[in-house]
């Protein structure tokens, strides 16, 4: 629950300064619950600790909509090679930086069809938040380069930090607010007007792309999405 609470907080925008603050103020509930009736309360503690590369992602501002302007210009501007490639699966996937770093070929899932609009999409699973499994999808491109890394390779892998630091260089002064998390909302955003473009009412959408993104509550895709 306390993980739950806090990935919530972090998928609505809060800003670092904030998250810290709540965690914090949730350590000190494990420390008052221990004194009070004398148990162990660890699990708190835990699930604090399970949050904490999240947290660090957070921006150090909030924003309503974390979205970039141009993320295909963005991505277009990161370094060549793996680098680059990665903007390319998190913002056509939509999934978190931790899930679209590190592909190994087992999660090759290889070209399937979009149910919803038809098109050919490269495929892939990941474990996501809570364990939950997830499908990522990409164009047919980047999933064939995606696959030529891990024949090559082994594994297709890079360093989160390495790729924060490329990001801060190609998307300026947007970074800030946005991170890695940006392309996430840009994803949603987008994959909302497609689905409507495909005949689908608003809510409809919304429930896809809350399913596609292995969101908890429906209010976070609201979120995302809020205007667009």
């Amino acid at each position: 629950h306390v993980a739950a609470y806090l990935d919530f907080k972090h998928e609505c925008g809060q800003a670092k300064n904030t998250l810290d603050t709540q965690a914090a103020h949730l350590g000190k509930l494990a420390a008052g619950l221990e004194k009070w009736n004398g148990k162990n309360y660890d699990s708190i503690r835990q699930g604090v600790e399970s949050m904490r590369p999240t947290i660090l992602e957070a921006p150090e501002k909030a924003l309503a909509d974390r979205a970039y302007s141009d993320p295909s210009g963005m991505v277009s501007a990161l370094p060549a090679g793996n680098l680059v490639l990665v903007g390319k699966v998190l913002y056509e996937s939509g999934v978190r930086i931790s899930e679209g770093t590190r592909i190994e070929a087992s999660q090759l899932r290889g070209i399937g069809i979009d149910k919803h609009t038809g098109k050919e999409v490269g495929q892939y699973a990941y474990i996501g938040k809570g364990g939950k499994i997830g499908l990522g999808t990409t164009s047919v491109a980047t999933y064939r380069e995606v696959e030529k890394c891990i024949a090559e390779n082994g594994r297709f892998e890079v360093n989160q930090g390495d790729f924060r630091d490329a990001m801060k260089v190609a998307a300026g002064p947007e970074y800030d607010g946005r991170s890695a998390h940006g392309l996430r909302y840009n994803h949603a955003q987008e994959r909302l007007h497609e689905l409507q473009a495909h005949g689908m009412s608003r809510d409809q959408a919304k429930a896809v792309v809350s399913k596609e993104m292995n969101h908890e509550r429906p209010e976070i895709t609201e979120l995302y999405c809020a205007g667009k």
